[in-house]
């Protein structure tokens, strides 16, 4: 499943985030107002 994480919580990790994103394959939606605003998703996917 596809983790969810508000903007200001990305903001505060987003290093960590993209390592994990790269590490285990999985996206990361991110939410402005509790709405989608962004997706983050490895490479790996495109390649």
């Amino acid at each position: 499943m596809t983790q969810t994480i508000s903007i200001s919580e990305f903001k505060a990790t987003c290093l960590k985030i993209i390592d994990q994103v790269k590490n285990t394959g999985k996206s990361v939606i991110i939410t402005k107002r509790r709405e989608p605003y962004a997706l983050v998703y490895g490479l790996t996917l495109l390649l």
